[in-house]
């Protein structure tokens, strides 16, 4: 498994293969920063050795917990991050 680490609070996290296919799409609501994923696309297959590529989109203004005036993230931003699998 694979772990996304300070992620907005409230965003929805798509996953695509090099080629631009999305083989999954994960909901983060807990707030937490964190959020894991399996490895299984959305059609229950295991994943490949490969690139893949993360496109995060928050889906809730989120303000910074130790001064709620600072806002972090807007609601509609956008965070692209690439990362390899390797088996």
């Amino acid at each position: 498994r694979i772990a996304f680490l300070d992620v907005p609070a409230e965003c929805i996290i798509k996953i695509f293969t090099e080629r631009g296919d999305l083989i999954r799409e994960i909901e983060h609501t807990d707030g937490s920063g964190d959020e894991f994923w399996d490895l299984v696309t959305s059609s229950r297959q295991i994943v490949v050795s490969g690139i893949y590529i993360a496109y995060i989109e928050v889906t809730n203004d989120y303000y910074n917990p130790e001064d709620p005036s600072q806002l972090l993230y807007r609601k509609g931003d956008n965070i692209t991050r690439k990362f390899v699998i390797i088996r």
